[in-house]
């Protein structure tokens, strides 16, 4: 009897730790995936300029047409560290034009002053002289065809040929 409170305790014990062949339910376990957050990068405007137009090309290069006729750049700015703006000097041919407008033409830049409608794109073989010398509006069509206007006039320029067109009067909105 005495043995009894000593066999029993071990009795109960090794019973309630019998294997069941029932099947044990798995709780459904939770794959953490990876995904890219959008955020933003501030780049500060230290050079006192004020942006016209900014673009994105297809290689996520992004240039800024300011109101001094100037391109500038987005620099050095990272996940919360901010940047510059700073002039683009990636092609120094361009530092002394003075670009009126820009496009994005089949997601390559395209610039216009007062000479000509050009790109860097294409090895740079995209030139088309132009004879309205204080234009300021472009717009793209296909083939390498571009309208340009200065707001009393309008040309169309492309490879083959240049038509100049005249108008009275021309309502344009921005």
């Amino acid at each position: 009897m005495k043995y009894i409170w000593i066999v029993m305790p071990v009795i109960l014990f090794l019973s309630s730790c019998r294997i069941n062949n029932r099947e044990v339910k798995k709780q459904p376990v939770y794959r953490d995936t990876p995904y890219l957050q959008d955020y933003a990068v501030k780049y500060l405007n230290t050079a006192d300029i004020t942006p016209v137009k900014a673009l994105s090309d297809r290689n996520e290069n992004i240039k800024i047409l300011v109101a001094n006729k100037k391109l500038y750049i987005p620099a050095n700015g990272h996940f919360q560290y901010p940047g510059k703006i700073v002039p683009d000097v990636s092609y120094t041919p361009m530092k002394d034009r003075k670009i009126s407008d820009m496009i994005t033409y089949k997601e390559q830049f395209v610039y216009l002053d007062n000479k000509a409608v050009f790109s860097n794109a294409r090895a740079g073989r995209l030139y088309l002289k132009h004879s309205l010398p204080e234009a300021t509006m472009l717009c793209g069509g296909n083939d390498l065809s571009f309208l340009i206007s200065d707001g009393k006039q309008l040309e169309y320029l492309n490879k083959s040929s240049h038509k100049k067109i005249k108008m009275g009067y021309l309502i344009f909105s921005r």
